[in-house]
């Protein structure tokens, strides 16, 4: 958690685009009740509801600013426990050519 405090934005490099994301969320989520907070595509309402948990879950308070037109990045990772996922939730600031909500 501390290591996303100190270095807040991840640099995606593609073949044509460089992206730019700002972390809003570190959280421990549980795998068989938080689902829905990786889904592709999701209409405005399930996006809301994955952005509210993501704020909600997270122990420390980004101060960034994010709404359902804004663009997300979502990292999943293993934990020690077997039943819960790391998230790290980051909402796209900077790309080349990509339309980014102010």
């Amino acid at each position: 958690f501390e290591f996303g405090q100190e270095n807040p934005y991840i640099y995606v490099s593609l073949a044509d685009e460089k992206l730019t994301y700002q972390i809003f969320s570190v959280w421990v989520c549980d795998v068989s009740t938080d689902t829905d907070c990786i889904q592709a595509n999701p209409d405005d309402a399930a996006f809301q509801q994955i952005l509210g948990k993501a704020v909600a879950g997270c122990a420390f308070d980004y101060g960034v600013d994010v709404t359902t037109d804004d663009h997300i990045l979502t990292l999943s990772t293993c934990t020690a426990d077997p039943n819960s996922r790391l998230l790290i939730v980051a909402k796209l600031i900077d790309g080349d050519g990509v339309d980014v909500a102010s």
